[in-house]
């Protein structure tokens, strides 16, 4: 089962939304900006978080069974599922061990120079606004090849500005530094389109990617060489949709789409049949009772 708590809790009662998950297991705390209020993850991270961990708990309680031929009940709340993923941003040994309750930080990533975490703690702006959107860029503060690859990136442009001096080789020059690194960068991202400074980063090796819309993913190579997206025809309307596939390859047993979604009462009476025990006569017969 999948409820909000768990059973046999004290909130085991209680509803629980996808919202009212992400606030109960901490994931709206630490999504968002400071300066504003906590924040929802966009679609429904916390049904997923729960669905995914529904299927490992099945798969566990399907291992077991074949060890002990007993059967298992598999309990799984949405506010355990979603508390789980606060573990990398806001992992709970920061309030444990050393005090720091991480809250929300927008477009930046927090990171630790080379001292301990708890005395030179930092973020990391991750997203810059270009011209025509958005890109993703963590690479300025990795290891120090990657560094010299984003001077070396934005020198190309002429736009490295101070940060080609080699004080910022110092990880921890860039900590201390991380409002002027983000600034340059800022300046730099803003003149420039996201595909352009996808490309040139690419050459170099950078994590850099544009941030990607339901339209741009429609036309992204990489899916289309994957297959991910699959058509399929609706029969009352008489045309064909495209739908996301699969996020996954099996070598043998290639997965497929072998029918569309079922029509509202369409297997009605192949399940009164199946489950009643009813002729097909029978089923539907009451079938016609029903929408009489």
């Amino acid at each position: 089962t999948i409820t909000g708590f768990g059973d046999d809790s004290p909130y085991s009662d209680y509803k629980a939304t996808d919202i009212v998950a992400q606030a109960m297991g901490g994931l709206m705390a630490i999504t968002g900006f400071p300066e504003e209020a906590p924040d929802q993850l966009g679609g429904e991270q916390a049904y997923h978080m729960a669905s995914l961990h529904a299927a490992v708990g099945t798969l566990l309680a399907l291992l077991s069974r074949d060890m002990d031929s007993m059967g298992r009940d598999v309990q799984v709340s949405m506010q355990d599922c979603v508390s789980m993923a606060t573990l990398q941003t806001a992992n709970f040994n920061y309030y444990t061990w050393d005090g720091i309750i991480r809250s929300r930080t927008g477009l930046n990533h927090a990171f630790s120079g080379q001292k301990q975490a708890s005395e030179r703690l930092s973020y990391s702006r991750t997203l810059y606004k270009c011209k025509d959107g958005w890109i993703a860029y963590a690479a300025h503060l990795a290891p120090p090849n990657a560094w010299r690859n984003t001077v070396a990136w934005m020198a190309g442009y002429g736009a490295e500005q101070e940060l080609g001096e080699q004080r910022f080789e110092d990880p921890d020059v860039r900590v201390s530094e991380q409002e002027r690194i983000n600034q340059v960068m800022a300046d730099f991202a803003a003149q420039r389109s996201a595909q352009e400074l996808y490309h040139s980063a690419q050459k170099l090796r950078l994590l850099c990617t544009p941030v990607q819309s339901v339209a741009d993913l429609l036309k992204d190579e990489q899916l289309d060489d994957r297959d991910w997206f699959v058509e399929v025809e609706h029969p009352e309307i008489g045309e064909t949709f495209t739908y996301p596939g699969a996020p996954y390859k099996l070598s043998e047993t290639p997965w497929q789409i072998r029918t569309r979604a079922p029509m509202v009462g369409e297997h009605t009476c192949e399940v009164l049949g199946e489950w009643l025990g009813l002729s097909s006569d029978e089923a539907e017969k009451l079938v016609a009772q029903e929408s009489s």
